[in-house]
């Protein structure tokens, strides 16, 4: 048996084994990465709608800012149509359950479409539940002055000045700073230049607490919304995510528009003295 097994060993032939460094690497072997390769599968037919990864983010950002525009028209006709001849008459007992009742509706849905992506994949479910909460907010900020009837055009017509420059200048960021830093920085810039100018030539409270909204929650809120377009559509959207990035500019809209009406009313109410209340330039005593 010891003979018969050492002449099967000698006739299997020998392998030769090549030890190659460890840190030598086949460049044949390494697939080159292609970002772009998979669209296909985040719920697009790339092929039939753009001819190259560049063109596909265009059609991207076009479609977010085509359905934001849409959505502040329909929201702008429904705040004036409102204001000027609907007139409702509601006690405030039932505008503030109302209110409540917006809110939390509108919250509760918002929750759910950015936290389930699969709430916004599932057609035509996902649209159902985005007009809803579009719907929902802009009620919600006609319910907020409904008592009042102070919801009119100057306020729509900052709101959709603030959306437009903001969005504008969230493009830039300079090179040395990072988005978010840029945004401060900007930010704080632009408050100490509104303070100086409000107390150099007296510019009344109820024009310049609003101001002040403007400039730290809602405009930096614009840029942010519009770098986080542009710096997704670099990488790509998800399905249906085109519509969560629309959704984030709309309420930001929604906002400015009741946040300075509310801001406007607050100062007018408590804090304006009664000379200054119809006027833009008002001296309090303060010589310089």
């Amino acid at each position: 048996m010891s003979s018969m097994t050492l002449q099967r060993a000698r006739s299997v032939p020998e392998i030769n084994y090549i030890k190659t460094p460890q840190n030598e690497v086949d460049e044949e072997s390494i697939a080159p990465v292609e970002p772009f390769k998979d669209l296909e599968n985040v719920g697009f037919k790339t092929a039939q709608l753009v001819e190259s990864p560049d063109e596909y983010r265009w059609y991207l950002r076009i479609r977010v800012y085509f359905l934001v525009s849409l959505l502040g028209i329909i929201a702008s006709l429904q705040f004036l149509i409102t204001t000027y001849r609907w007139w409702p008459n509601m006690s405030r007992n039932d505008r503030s359950f109302m209110v409540l009742m917006l809110l939390l509706a509108c919250a509760n849905l918002a929750l759910t479409f950015f936290g389930f992506r699969r709430v916004q994949s599932k057609s035509p479910f996902n649209w159902i539940v985005f007009g809803m909460i579009c719907e929902g907010f802009v009620l919600l900020a006609v319910s907020l002055s409904i008592e009042e009837h102070d919801l009119t055009w100057p306020f729509i017509l900052v709101g959709i000045l603030v959306m437009i420059l903001y969005t504008l200048l969230g493009l830039y960021v300079p090179k040395a700073l990072t988005p978010q830093l840029w945004i401060l920085i900007f930010m704080s810039m632009t408050v100490v230049v509104s303070a100086i100018i409000a107390l150099l030539f007296g510019l009344v409270m109820h024009l310049y607490v609003p101001l002040c909204c403007i400039l730290i929650i809602f405009g930096p809120w614009a840029m942010h919304n519009s770098q986080k377009v542009h710096w997704t559509s670099r990488t790509g959207y998800t399905r249906r995510q085109y519509l969560e990035a629309s959704l984030k500019i709309f309420i930001n809209f929604i906002c400015t528009v009741s946040g300075t009406c509310l801001a406007t009313r607050f100062t007018t109410s408590t804090i304006e003295v009664d000379a200054c209340r119809r006027s833009v330039w008002c001296k309090r005593g303060i010589d310089f």
